[in-house]
Formats: structure tokens, C-alpha cells, sequence
């Protein structure tokens, strides 16, 4: 964890769990029983009337607040009694534990929530602590059980469930339940639970015992994630607040190398972001909304890590459980960027433009052509443009995936920078751009434009949208094209493929393979044509060919069925007209064995989705 983020929050559960210094003992594994406590709860003679507004009750009523996601006002405080308690845990020492035997004045605080009651035991100052009895919390089932240290002393327990953690100091019998600190938690306990087999274990971050459903048994790495992830999730519990946040250190300048002028940006839960330079104070700024939603995103996602060049140094304290150098780079230079941003209040997305690239005109449209424009941190805007003009049209933005990000990366670090005819890439590397590389960064260009615009198209589309589509089954899967408005089941083993502007590929393996059957499907703006004159046209270029059309029914509309069209392979070509767009579904070899079986599971699961009004 940063040590410069997150430190009251940190120092609130530290102090509810450490009130005194427990003796050194070896981590227990979650196989072992808590001991039981050897000390009784120490019960005041005498009550003495307290103010209940002091500063100790009040700060802990808040602080059971936070934990329990509750308002408050809905908190009574039912009784609070002076006590001294005779050592120094308050009377509720561990089995674990040496207590110092000193007399410690304090307080037995007795809250009310929803009729339930909390009791908790502090010394005068409320500086330390301690838990005498709670509800049984409700958090659901059981996924994680952990145990670890909390600082260089405390060693606390929790159990993780599905709704929340219930949490408190090792052999603690009182345990209080928390909420998650935000929805982005809970969501990642359940991507975990679905995803890794059971597992239990030790190492730095504590002792961890993992009830999954899921079949990939984690690596070594990943189980330290997650028992990270389990450590920082009870500290959130017992704070009451996330943890998670980012500071960045690097020149006061973007790009410079002078690290004489050192600047620092701290990010946190708030919208506000603090700067400064890094000897000196920091002041607050608001980041706005829309860098808020991105710092939001790239917390939620990505695991906790420190990454360190020679000008610059990033700690990042996430939520989630992603990683990867290539991402750590990423979120570097999103961090340097938005500190230059936030700094001088002006913002230049070309400042940190890694890819920007022309994709060629979009045909089912007029005058429309496809652009990429890649940002060094990762992320992507698939726009439409005018052709004349290059006005754009429309956008849709999104992040890479980890996948299209670590080929990014690979580019941006090791390539020289390429241009060619206005396309450009920002490499920082020495290696020239190969014609391997180039048409590797072409398809890569397509393949995430028809992504992002497929996601946002799929977006628009009304709730009922994907009710005719067939259900995946064994041995095939399903693909929806939004954009172009249908979708079909192809084989299991067959790839999607997105080699031109208005045509997609669906190829075993390879787009290489052109043995096996396979299936290319153009959508274009029709104009006025119909299918049939589409067809006349193309059986007049085809003298001395024999082909015959005949008609057939796809997804509910009449389609003109031309064979032994010549190419490379003789071809099927299927046509059809529906919204002003025309349909060119072309399969090859068309005398392959196993084409009859191919086109007429294409054929019979072909669907056209239904657009908005």
C-alpha cells in the first residue's frame, strides 16, 4: 500500500483492532481455530454519566456508521459508562496477546442500530478500540477466510462473503460485519469466485483459505494478489472507507528530464485531486467528471503496484486483481498526463496520441470513412469521418483490452516512430517498423475500431434487440455484428476475422486457411438496387461461366443464390436486400466436402437483429 495514501483511514482500523501490543506469534492458517480468549470482559462497578455528544463517542457512533453503511442519525448511543479498566487491551485481551497490567480509564459505549446492540470498549482519548459484543454479521456466503497482519503488530481475522466482511483481531470472539467499501469489490470477489478453483495458503500479505467455483487453480502470484486483495478489503471494512488511490511523482514539466523540479498528484475516493510539488505542500483541485469516471474505471480494474523509471515513480492501490507491465506503462502515462492536464488546466489529447489511423471508406454509407486514435494510456476512439473534410461524425471510445494493450506496448517500446500517409505511430523504441509489423498494425487497427463500434452499436440497440439470435449450443458459438445488424452461429472452432472496412471473415484458424469451408460477408449500401440487379450484374462480368441464379430464404428476406462463381475458388455467393443495405454472404471452396453441412447451418441460424425506432 502507498504509504502516503489512505493513512486515516488506515490508522481508524488500527486503532479499533490494536488497542495494546500483541506478543510475536507464528500466522495462523484459516485450518486453525481462533483461541479462546483467557482475560473476562471487565464490567464497571459504578456508571458515571458522560456526555454523549464528547469527541470519543461521537467519533465512534460515526465510525460504526462508515462500517455498517448506515446513516448516522439512525445510530443511538443507550449508554455510556466511565470505567478504568485494569490493563491495557480493556479488558478484552487475547489468548496472543501481552497486556500490560496498568490501570486504563475509558469508556463502555452501548450504540443501537435497527434494535441490534454494539458494545465497544475505549480509553479516554478513544485512541484505542475494542470490540466487546455485536450481531452475528450477515455477509452472506462464505468465499474467503483470512487472517494477517494489519501493521507491524496487529494481526487480524475476517471472513469474506458474498454481501460483506465480518472482521476483528485474531481469537476475537466479537466480530463486526462491514460492507464493502464500493460495489467494484464485491464485483471482483465474484469474478474471483467464478474463476479460480478453491485454494488455501500463506505469504506476506497473510494466511488466506479461497471457496471458489471456478476451474483455473491460481498461480503463485495470483494467489498473492488475492490475499492482498483480501487484506485491503478488511481495511476497508474496518475503516469504513475505500483505500484505494494513486500518487504520481515525476518533473514539474511533461517529458522533461529534469528531476531537479519534482511535482507530485494524489488521487483518491473524492473528485478532487491533490498537487504540489513533491517537498512541499499540496493543494486540492477538482479532476472533473470526465477524468473522475477514468480514475474510477482504472481503480476498479487493475491491482495494486509500484512502478518506477528513472524520472518518474507511480503507486497505485487499485481494487481489482488485473496486472501487467504493459498496464502499469499505461497507467504511468495516463497519471503523467493528467498531471500536466490538471496542472496547467488545459488538456491536448494530441499530446498523448500513440496511434492514429485511417481505416478506408465505409461503403454501406456515403461519404463516411473509419479512423482509430489510440492514446498512449490505452485508451481508444473508433470515429466516423467524412471522407472530404475529415470532419468526425460520430465516436465511441473504450479501453483496450489487455490483449490489444500488451501489442500496443510492444510497438510504442520497441518500434521507431512509422508515417505513412497520415497514419501515424508515436514509437519510442529503435527498431523500424518491418512490412510484417505494418500489416500486423493494420489488422490490429481494424480488429479494434470493429470492436469499440460493434460494443457501441450493440449499446443503441433496443432491450429486445438479440431475441431472434440462436443460443449458443456445443460445437458452436454465437457472433453479432450491431453495426451491421445481424448475427449467427459458426463452428466452435472457426475465428471472426475483420480484414476489410465492410467485410468480415469467419475462417478456421487462420485467414490463411482457405481449404476449409469459409464464410465472408460484405454489407454495402444497396442505393437503389434490388438483389436480383445486383446479381445480373455480377453474372454479366462472368462470360463463359455458368451460374445460374436461383432464390432462397434468409433471416425472412427473398435472396438471390448465384454458384460457381469464379475467384480463387469457385464460390456461392447468397444476396439479399433489407434497410437500404445490401447483404453479400460469399462461401468457399463451394465444392468443398463439407460445404453443404457449412452454408446450411449458416444459412438456418442466420438472423437479423431488430433497430431502434
Amino acid at each position: 500500500m502507498s504509504k502516503h495514501l489512505g493513512v486515516s483511514i488506515l490508522l481508524a482500523l488500527v486503532v479499533m483492532l490494536t488497542a495494546c501490543a500483541p506478543a510475536a506469534a507464528p500466522m495462523r492458517t484459516p485450518t486453525q481455530l481462533p483461541p479462546t480468549p483467557t482475560r473476562p470482559i471487565e464490567i464497571p462497578a459504578t456508571p458515571i454519566p458522560v456526555d454523549v455528544s464528547a469527541p470519543t463517542i461521537e467519533g465512534n457512533r460515526l465510525l460504526l456508521a462508515r462500517q455498517l453503511r448506515v446513516d448516522p442519525a439512525t445510530i443511538q448511543v443507550i449508554a455510556v459508562e466511565k470505567v478504568e479498566w485494569s490493563d491495557s487491551c480493556l479488558g478484552l485481551g487475547q489468548a496472543n496477546e501481552s497486556c500490560a497490567a496498568v490501570v486504563t480509564p475509558g469508556y463502555k459505549i452501548t450504540f443501537s442500530v435497527a434494535g441490534q446492540e454494539y458494545v465497544i470498549h475505549t480509553d479516554e482519548g478513544g485512541y484505542q478500540v475494542r470490540v466487546a459484543s455485536a450481531p452475528a454479521p450477515e455477509i452472506g456466503e462464505t468465499i474467503i477466510t483470512w487472517s494477517g497482519p494489519l501493521d507491524m503488530q496487529a494481526c487480524a481475522e475476517a471472513i469474506i462473503g458474498a454481501e460483506g466482511v465480518s472482521f476483528g483481531l485474531c481469537g476475537s470472539e466479537a466480530k463486526l460485519g462491514g460492507k464493502f467499501a464500493s460495489e467494484a469489490r464485491q464485483d471482483v470477489l465474484k469474478q474471483m469466485a467464478a474463476k479460480y478453483a478453491s485454494f488455501e495458503g500463506s505469504n506476506e500479505f497473510g494466511s488466506i483459505r479461497f471457496t471458489g467455483q471456478g476451474s483455473t487453480a491460481p498461480t503463485a502470484d495470483e494467489q498473492l494478489s488475492i490475499t492482498r486483495w483480501a487484506q485491503m478489503a478488511t481495511m476497508e471494512a474496518g475503516g469504513g472507507e475505500g483505500l484505494a488511490g494513486m500518487e504520481y511523482r515525476g518533473p514539474a514539466e511533461i517529458e522533461s528530464d529534469d528531476t531537479s523540479k519534482c511535482a507530485v498528484m494524489r488521487l483518491g475516493t473524492p473528485i478532487e485531486a491533490m498537487l504540489g510539488a513533491c517537498d512541499d505542500m499540496v493543494t486540492n483541485k477538482d479532476m472533473g467528471k470526465a477524468i473522475y469516471l477514468e480514475w474510477e474505471r482504472l481503480r476498479d480494474r487493475f491491482a495494486p503496484f509500484v512502478y518506477e523509471t528513472a524520472t518518474e515513480m507511480i503507486t497505485f492501490d487499485g481494487m481489482g486483481l488485473e496486472s501487467s507491465e504493459a498496464w502499469q506503462r499505461a497507467i504511468l502515462a495516463w497519471a503523467r498526463v493528467r498531471h500536466a492536464e490538471l496542472a496547467s488546466g488545459k488538456v491536448s489529447a494530441a499530446a498523448n496520441t500513440a496511434v492514429s489511423w485511417n481505416l478506408g471508406q465505409d461503403y454501406s454509407q456515403k461519404n463516411v470513412c473509419l479512423h482509430l486514435t489510440v492514446l498512449e494510456y490505452g485508451y481508444a476512439q473508433a470515429e466516423e469521418i467524412a471522407c472530404e473534410g475529415g470532419e468526425v461524425l460520430k465516436s465511441a471510445g473504450d479501453w483496450l483490452t489487455s490483449e490489444e494493450l500488451a501489442q500496443l506496448d510492444e510497438w510504442l517500446y520497441q518500434r521507431a516512430p512509422l508515417s505513412i500517409d497520415k497514419n501515424t505511430i508515436a514509437g519510442q523504441g529503435t527498431q523500424e517498423m518491418s512490412e510484417a509489423d505494418q500489416a500486423a498494425l493494420n489488422d490490429w487497427v481494424r480488429t479494434v475500431h470493429a470492436r469499440i463500434w460493434n460494443a457501441a452499436a450493440l449499446a443503441n440497440l433496443p432491450p429486445t434487440a438479440l431475441a431472434n439470435c440462436p443460443a449458443e449450443r456445443d460445437g458452436a458459438k454465437q457472433v453479432v455484428d450491431a453495426r451491421h445488424g445481424f448475427c449467427l452461429l459458426i463452428p466452435a472452432a472457426y475465428t471472426l476475422f475483420n480484414p476489410n472496412t465492410n467485410e468480415i471473415v469467419i475462417a478456421k484458424d487462420s485467414l490463411l486457411n482457405v481449404t476449409e469451408p469459409r464464410l465472408s460477408i460484405a454489407v454495402t449500401s444497396a442505393g437503389a438496387r434490388t438483389a436480383e440487379q445486383v446479381a445480373a450484374d455480377i453474372v454479366a462480368t462472368m462470360p463463359g461461366f455458368d451460374s445460374k441464379p436461383s432464390t432462397s430464404d434468409i433471416a425472412g428476406q427473398k435472396a438471390v443464390v448465384l454458384d460457381n462463381v469464379p475467384g480463387q475458388d469457385l464460390m456461392r455467393r447468397v444476396l439479399f436486400v433489407h434497410d437500404g443495405r445490401l447483404y453479400d454472404l460469399t462461401f468457399s471452396p463451394a465444392d468443398h466436402e463439407q460445404m453443404a453441412a457449412f452454408y446450411q447451418s449458416i444459412v438456418d441460424n442466420f438472423k437479423l437483429l431488430e433497430t431502434a425506432q
